[in-house]
């Protein structure tokens, strides 16, 4: 039989070969299912019908490999974005139609990095097993700002260049260098409107991305990047924390999120102008 299993599924098997009981959890979620699969996979027709399952799935992931992240005609993003998300999450996604850009704006987004994504709202509670939700268990929750997924387009900071030209030294997802960090005043009241303004946009345009929208776009990216061959940044590679617009609301600090000590962009904690901290910007449009 042609064909390969679906991408959480590999992953799976390969974090059991390779940690034993930490991935055995997953399959102890999931056993029945597993169970079902070998039962079915016995007989001759279910297996005719998953191969041609299998073989339409790849064809649609070969689809992706059209527009890209960026394209001129934004139908085709439109279109783009609602498959790789409806396969990403396991379910359909209705995409309104992109912003329309300037020459401008379209030229500046390109040229300093940042691509075009629809974020889905969604909760937490739809999420896909392949998406390791937010640690929350670090702050005290009922001080820590939740902020659900937008529901709308967003233009997404993928590749460290405006912040060096405008005079900041940032490095997205590189761990543990001290002294590069930035304070959060200069973010939120300096950077962000210098951001927004050299893109072309309103000076409120541009926004931290919330620990919510953080954790969601690195499976995502990560999704893409595997399955259709798309330059996407991985912030699953190195331990590394971002700020993000939560806030703490007690003690006014911004909250963090990124990857600890495992393979998973999960953990959140209270930022408190620890030097170590990296931070990326998105430009998020009206409805």
């Amino acid at each position: 039989m042609s064909g390969t299993f679906p991408v959480w599924t590999k992953k799976l098997i390969d974090r059991v070969n390779a940690h034993g009981d930490q991935g055995i959890t997953d399959i102890l979620d999931h056993l029945p299912l597993f169970q079902r699969a070998g039962v079915l996979m016995s007989e001759l027709c279910f297996l005719e019908e998953f191969e041609a399952f299998i073989n339409k799935f790849e064809r649609n992931l070969k689809k992706l490999h059209g527009p890209g992240i960026m394209p001129y005609d934004l139908g085709e993003l439109r279109e783009w974005m609602g498959r790789a998300l409806s396969m990403f999450l396991g379910f359909q996604v209705e995409v309104p139609e992109p912003p329309k850009l300037n020459r401008r704006q379209r030229h500046n987004l390109q040229e300093y990095g940042f691509s075009l994504f629809f974020i889905p709202a969604i909760t937490e509670d739809q999420y896909p097993v392949h998406i390791v939700k937010p640690d929350w268990s670090r702050v005290e929750s009922d001080k820590a700002e939740r902020i659900p997924l937008l529901g709308k387009w967003v233009a997404f900071e993928c590749q460290i260049r405006l912040v060096e030209e405008l005079g900041f030294r940032s490095r997205l997802g590189v761990p543990y260098i001290k002294g590069l960090g930035v304070e959060m005043d200069d973010v939120a009241f300096d950077l962000l409107p210098m951001i927004s303004k050299k893109l072309g946009f309103n000076p409120d345009r541009a926004k931290l991305p919330s620990v919510e929208i953080l954790n969601f776009m690195a499976y995502f990216m990560n999704w893409i990047r595997e399955n259709t061959g798309l330059r996407c940044p991985d912030l699953t590679k190195n331990p590394h924390w971002e700020m993000c617009q939560n806030t703490y609301r007690d003690q006014g600090y911004i909250l963090v999120c990124g990857r600890g000590g495992g393979n998973d962009v999960s953990f959140v904690g209270v930022h408190d102008e620890n030097p170590n901290v990296s931070f990326r910007s998105m430009v998020v449009f009206p409805d």
